[in-house]
């Protein structure tokens, strides 16, 4: 493990600084002990469950909707709903922050919860592919501040929606948010390392790989760094190789779909189209939706503002 590089370590803690003032209030990521579990709890969820609404209270939830979601069931006329402020990890992105090690024997900076994406893409496994799962219901994030979210990991499909196919996904607000892929590769020593094919690309904040029925993003906001472990070690001539597709609301997007009234403020190593969405943004329509790119000339008093606004807007736009 090494601290990253100073300059980006400055522009980071500034960053967390920033988020941490906008945090008007939080929730605990621990378990619900001195009071009865809601029944509509995700991680009450079974097999044998018929419900179709899910509450989400903390963290336990998100994992479970993770766990179920990749184990095959899609949620598909099912609808989730963020019932809490959730804090994942407390200044995920500070001057502390540690940049992970690069390949297959990577770990992910310690003291960090490293949160599943919801839905997954393909990884390789030693029997080959394995199969792509997709959420297809609907996610509301209910306007509720979900902070610390960390993601070191190697797929395609990579971010709080891993991957989603005829989803609804609206009034999520991510702050003080890190998302990196890990970028594992065959030959180390080349000068520019093939990817293997599966964790190099389609990641991004909100939804990392939008698949071929498209989604809805709607009243929706990202603030934090994403980043390709390849370009954050091999720096900008790496970036002009573009395997890496990252964008804070969408990574990929391979499908006609739509973001409306919606917030991007994100740090981003690695190529991409836009802040908005890394690779074929053209498939993108995009109504009401600002995008920030933050970088080491930012003014961080200036987006501090704008980010509580945009707070401020989403929860006035609860729909």
């Amino acid at each position: 493990m090494k601290k990253i590089s100073k300059l980006v370590g400055l522009t980071l803690a500034a960053l967390a600084i920033m988020l941490t003032g906008c945090r008007k209030s939080t929730g605990s990521s621990t378990p619900i002990e001195k009071e009865e579990i809601p029944a509509d709890a995700m991680r009450n969820f079974t097999d044998d469950s018929k419900e179709s609404d899910w509450g989400i209270y903390g963290v336990e939830d998100l994992e479970k909707l993770s766990e179920v979601v990749n184990g095959g069931n899609n949620f598909k006329g099912m609808t989730v709903t963020v019932k809490k402020d959730i804090v994942i990890n407390k200044k995920v992105l500070s001057a502390d922050y540690l940049e992970p090690e690069e390949g297959p024997d990577a770990t992910p900076t310690p003291g960090l919860k490293n949160l599943n994406s919801i839905g997954t893409g393909k990884t390789l496994v030693d029997d080959g592919d394995s199969a792509e799962k997709d959420f297809c219901g609907t996610f509301d994030g209910n306007g509720k501040i979900i902070s610390g979210l960390y993601m070191y990991q190697g797929h395609q499909g990579l971010g709080l929606i891993g991957c989603a196919n005829d989803a609804v996904i609206k009034n999520v607000i991510l702050v003080d948010a890190c998302v990196i892929n890990k970028n594992v590769q065959r030959d180390e020593e080349a000068k520019y390392p093939p990817h293997d094919g599966y964790d190099d690309d389609r990641f991004g904040g909100i939804v990392g790989l939008v698949k071929s029925d498209g989604v809805t993003i709607e009243n929706c906001l990202f603030a934090g760094v994403l980043g390709s472990q390849a370009a954050i070690n091999h720096g900008a001539d790496l970036e002009k190789n573009p395997y890496e597709y990252i964008g804070a609301l969408v990574g990929r997007c391979t499908a006609e779909s739509e973001a409306k009234d919606s917030f991007a403020f994100a740090r981003i190593y690695g190529s991409h189209e836009n802040v908005i969405c890394g690779r074929e943004s053209e498939n993108l329509e995009q109504k009401n939706v600002t995008g920030v790119e933050i970088d080491s000339n930012t003014n961080f008093e200036d987006l501090a503002a704008q980010i509580e606004d945009a707070i401020a807007t989403i929860k006035a736009n609860l729909q």
